[in-house]
């Protein structure tokens, strides 16, 4: 079964101008080169509309501050891919560049099925 991968990044807001030109300049293009990439999306400023019965939500924090969406054929094929390329080099010298690597309030990691 195909999959879709939802990462969900909240990080410190006085650092997302930076966050967000490492991941415009360094992360998204080597993304889009190693993985079937849907998106990858930033706070654009504008409020989060967040409508029923535990809003705002119950765990108190900010929504998220960046999305990356990426297909997978399968759980066992990212698990084994994802891995692997993390370890590389390449991705390794990217991450060295991160302006803020200790700004994350929260990571989430989601995996849904396609529905149509």
């Amino acid at each position: 079964m195909s999959i879709v991968e939802i990462r969900e990044y909240t990080l410190r807001p006085e650092v997302l101008p930076r966050y967000e030109r490492w991941t415009r300049e360094l992360v998204v293009p080597w993304l889009r080169s190693n993985f079937d990439v849907v998106g990858f999306y930033v706070e654009c400023g504008i409020e989060p509309e967040v409508p029923g019965s535990a809003s705002p939500p119950p765990d108190g924090q900010p929504p998220p501050s960046a999305c990356l969406m990426i297909r997978w054929p399968s759980k066992e094929a990212r698990d084994t891919e994802f891995r692997g390329k993390l370890a590389t080099p390449e991705w390794r010298d990217i991450w060295a560049k991160h302006p803020c690597p200790d700004a994350y309030l929260e990571k989430r990691v989601r995996f849904m099925k396609v529905a149509d």
